[in-house]
């Protein structure tokens, strides 16, 4: 499966890549929303991404900007199931897409058997 991992810090984007790549996911690494949302309004028929991993906090666009973007414009790739990977989860964020059954959230810092289980639950 295509995962599109956005995560600014280089050295936990090389534990989920390896961990992903691990169970045979292909992964597209982006660093942040801005460059994430680019890279998947690129993707051209048939190459759409099966899962989505974001951090919330990231210079440039955050992950909450890159979902709330993304469920505007309405497109297949706005129901892409999406983990929200962050130390900053709190109620109020978990409150704002209740309603959205794509979205879920893991809570920083993660264990690789909670992170490859989660992934599997949602795809």
């Amino acid at each position: 499966m295509k995962v599109l991992l956005i995560e600014d810090e280089i050295d936990v984007a090389e534990v989920y890549i390896s961990w992903l790549q691990e169970v045979g996911h292909e992964i597209t690494h982006c660093a942040n929303g801005y460059t994430a949302g680019v890279e998947i309004l690129e993707q051209g028929e048939g190459q759409i991404f099966g899962l989505i991993l974001t951090d919330i906090k990231m210079p440039g666009k955050t992950g909450i900007e890159l979902i709330d973007f993304l469920d505007k414009i309405e497109t297949q790739t706005a129901k892409t199931p999406t983990i929200f990977l962050s130390g900053f989860i709190d109620e109020k964020l978990r409150e704002k897409y209740k309603d959205l059954p794509h979205v879920t959230f893991l809570e920083k810092p993660v264990s690789k058997e909670s992170f490859i289980q989660k992934v599997n639950e949602v795809t």
